[in-house]
């Protein structure tokens, strides 16, 4: 991380010198956001980049090296080039869906229809530029998926001797927003164990791929709470919804089974609580409460210490 925080803030610095067209422009503002995340990473406010600013981050490079082709200089060649660099091989940012090449295409298409009027000839800028984000999207993948590589542990660890899944961690060999489910499966396991105690016949397998297809794009990041609300209002119908630690916890307290989204040891989490005789049986919280039963209270002492709480519940 200090690597990628120093090579982006090289890259600001060289943009605002060299700042002469969009491609400048563009990854100048791309770079302001990771140095954004990275220096609360380093002062341990955060864990990782969000997945938004690595595809706005994706879409700069390409553009400025696409803005080559309208006016090249040693500064501006140079900015591109830092750009790459931090994004292929320090920041290794996989982005699998092919569909972000048409996103990074999406600045030189404005531009180049902005500019028509007086130079017809800039249309021609579109298939080249096409072809330099389709060969970044090659080269970061080829490296974020060596990144991501991860030993499967046994999947029989993953669940409880009633069929629940408790246990993200034993999730290696599943993949989910194409990364190892085992970094961002928490919300599909979540949903899973919710409509196993609805009685509801569902697959794991089958719950990653629902969920993953349901968001925009096929990148690495964690299942957005908008997905979230709409993938179980789909399966589980009568859903209520809290939003503040106070509210949710005295909601969830009445409740016969629910999903809290919280902090976890600073990082989004989903966790699915179900009613049970002498509480709450909750799955997938942290390493050693993998299958526990708590009283709501406990939990939302231990558990519940800051950041935005929601919950989705059912009476």
């Amino acid at each position: 991380m200090p690597l990628s925080f120093l090579l982006d803030l090289l890259t600001a610095a060289l943009c605002a010198l060299a700042l002469r067209s969009h491609g400048e422009a563009l990854l100048l503002l791309s770079c302001l956001v990771q140095l954004r995340y990275e220096a609360a990473i380093l002062l341990g406010r955060r864990l990782f980049v969000p997945s938004w600013a690595r595809l706005l981050k994706y879409c700069a490079v390409c553009t400025a090296l696409s803005a080559l082709f309208s006016g090249a200089s040693l500064m501006r060649a140079l900015c591109a080039a830092l750009g790459l660099s931090s994004l292929a091989f320090v920041d290794r940012a996989a982005l699998p869906d092919p569909r972000v090449t048409l996103w990074a295409l999406a600045p030189t298409a404005i531009y180049a229809a902005v500019s028509a009027v007086r130079y017809p000839e800039r249309a021609l800028l579109l298939l080249p530029a096409w072809g330099i984000a389709y060969a970044v999207y090659r080269l970061t993948l080829r490296f974020g998926e060596q990144r991501d590589a991860v030993d499967a542990e046994p999947e029989a660890s993953a669940w409880t001797a009633d069929g629940y899944c408790k246990d993200q961690d034993a999730l290696g060999a599943y993949r989910y927003r194409s990364i190892p489910a085992c970094h961002n499966g928490c919300g599909p396991v979540a949903a899973y164990n919710l409509r196993r105690f609805s009685g509801q016949d569902a697959r794991l397998a089958d719950v990653l791929a629902e969920l993953d297809a349901l968001h925009p794009l096929r990148v690495p990041g964690p299942t957005h709470h908008r997905v979230m609300r709409r993938y179980l209002r789909r399966y589980l119908p009568d859903a209520r919804e809290a939003r503040g630690r106070d509210a949710a916890v005295a909601a969830a307290s009445k409740s016969r089974m629910g999903v809290f989204r919280y902090l976890e040891q600073r990082v989004p989490h989903y966790v699915a609580y179900v009613r049970v005789s002498g509480g709450f049986r909750f799955f997938n919280v942290c390493d050693d409460l993998e299958d526990a039963v708590l009283p709501m209270e406990r939990f939302a002492s231990e558990h519940l210490l800051g950041g935005s709480v929601k919950l989705i519940w059912w009476e």
